[in-house]
């Protein structure tokens, strides 16, 4: 059952490496549709994405529709093979996280001046949180909780992020089951 508030993992390439989340026989260029097959959304560094062409392309148009991407510009070397939100295929385009100062992105427009966060064109801002690892659900509700009360003058969220390399595909599922039963 999808929400709208989308759940996922932050760092995607670091979920679930030492797990057994993926089959053992999965191609690694299919790890990301067999994930987004599970959740709703992933922010991958820029690096983690294939360069422009037939296989970007292919990876991109290979992930259910709905399923929202976000990139986080991990290198600033890399700044200039930043995608536009039209050059990610189906998948239903999130934010561009940088961190470092850009003066301007095709197709990105930054949320104010001082931030750090890109969305889409004219889109309106909403924000994202990226959760610390919880160990369990009453903690987890706490920090939905809290971020919340901090975001109320933001109409609704739209993603809610644990760092990947922080979690099991049980706790993100533990987590989406709770966005759910708090009718998030």
């Amino acid at each position: 059952m999808s929400t709208a508030l989308k759940v996922g993992v932050f760092d995607w390439p670091r979920f679930a490496p030492d797990q057994d989340f993926y089959p053992d026989d999965l191609p690694p260029e299919w790890r990301l549709n067999y994930y987004a097959n599970a959740f709703e959304t992933a922010c991958l560094p820029l690096s983690a994405l294939p360069g422009p062409g037939e296989e970007r392309e292919e990876w991109l148009d290979s992930l259910p529709s709905g399923f929202r991407l976000d990139l986080r510009v991990d290198d600033p070397a890399l700044a200039a093979a930043i995608p536009s939100p039209q050059e990610l295929g189906r998948a239903e385009t999130g934010c561009l996280l940088c961190d470092t100062t850009l003066p301007s992105v095709e197709g990105w427009r930054r949320v104010d001046p001082d931030a750090l966060l890109w969305r889409p064109g004219e889109e309106h801002f909403r924000p994202v949180a990226l959760l610390p690892r919880a160990d369990s659900i009453p903690q987890l509700r706490e920090w939905i909780e809290s971020w919340l009360s901090l975001s109320e003058p933001f109409e609704h969220a739209d993603c809610l992020w644990i760092e990947g390399s922080a979690v099991t595909a049980g706790q993100l599922e533990a987590l989406r089951q709770l966005v759910e039963l708090m009718g998030l």
